[in-house]
């Protein structure tokens, strides 16, 4: 049960380990694109190539999904990214009980967007869990785990590419372990729990006169939604890509000064970052000096907070 890239990852890599793929549950397919074409998941794609039996109820708690559920009779459900709660009522149906694949070191960062709070709280690392699911949030016994450094490069889009390449072979290898009776489960340590809660788009709003490293977390962790932004001549300048600077002289927070071929630099509240790629609202996502080759932009603009 999954339904964006990571859990295709998933998909893909159980049915490369051999294992017996039952039925796939995933999201609707829905509007994309400017012409708004109805498009299947990317795990809808897989098992469709796989010749994989695939579901797509609006609302998994309804009686006759919980009755399709017991009639496939599966000896474990995966949950990898799905969009839904599961009912209890489908949790109990399978024999050796359900598992998920959560991007973060239980117990720390339970919830919607965990990969995304590990980059704005600057931490150095995080990782991949395969837990049993119980009703609690995220709260059910730890199978395994593995650890993911955060490099100062990464964003929330090519973190979440390697936990997942990282927990796909780790979910294998769980799978494996339960299959044979050696699995073993750990319990949270309920005193170091955490909560990573869902992005808000009020979120993305930059304020220069914080420090130049928190700054940058924002960025990178916002990106790819809902994306960090600014303003520029009374439009949204949304922000993809950042760097600390060095400033020469210190100036108000969202004052510009610097100017180069590569782009432009923003004062902040402790320094200055280096603003990388952009795009200007109704426009298209570009390299910072190919924005500034359209825009009359000169030191000592300033971009409100």
């Amino acid at each position: 049960m999954g339904t964006p890239d990571p859990a295709a990852k998933c998909l893909k890599t159980l049915i490369e380990a051999g294992e017996n793929i039952t039925a796939v549950f995933t999201q609707p397919d829905r509007p994309k694109g400017r012409g708004l074409k109805l498009t299947p998941s990317p795990v809808k794609n897989v098992a469709e190539l796989n010749k994989i039996e695939v579901h797509t109820p609006e609302k998994i708690k309804d009686k006759d999904v919980i009755d399709l559920v017991r009639i496939l009779s599966p000896d474990i459900i995966i949950i990898v990214a799905y969009g839904k709660i599961l009912p209890k009522e489908i949790l109990t149906i399978p024999k050796y009980g359900t598992i998920n694949v959560h991007a973060s070191l239980l117990p720390k960062y339970r919830g919607a967007a965990p990969v995304q709070w590990s980059i704005l709280n600057g931490d150095a690392d995080t990782g991949v869990t395969i837990m049993k699911v119980i009703e609690k949030l995220d709260a059910g016994d730890i199978i395994s785990q593995a650890s993911v450094p955060i490099l100062q490069n990464d964003n929330t889009a090519t973190l979440t590419d390697k936990i997942f390449n990282l927990g796909a072979g780790l979910l294998v290898r769980s799978v494996s372990e339960i299959k044979s009776g050696k699995v073993k489960y750990t319990a949270q340590d309920e005193r170091l729990v955490s909560y990573a809660p869902a992005l808000q788009k009020e979120m993305g709003a930059i304020d220069w006169k914080k420090s130049s490293k928190d700054i940058c977390n924002q960025i990178r962790g916002l990106n790819p939604w809902p994306v960090a932004y600014t303003y520029y001549n009374g439009k949204i300048l949304r922000i993809f890509s950042v760097e600390i600077a060095l400033a020469a002289e210190k100036k108000g927070p969202g004052t510009v000064i610097d100017i180069s071929e590569k782009g432009f630099t923003v004062a902040t509240g402790d320094g200055a970052v280096s603003i990388r790629e952009v795009q200007i609202e109704s426009g298209k996502k570009m390299r910072t000096d190919k924005f500034l080759a359209g825009h009359k932009m000169k030191i000592g603009d300033v971009l409100p907070n």
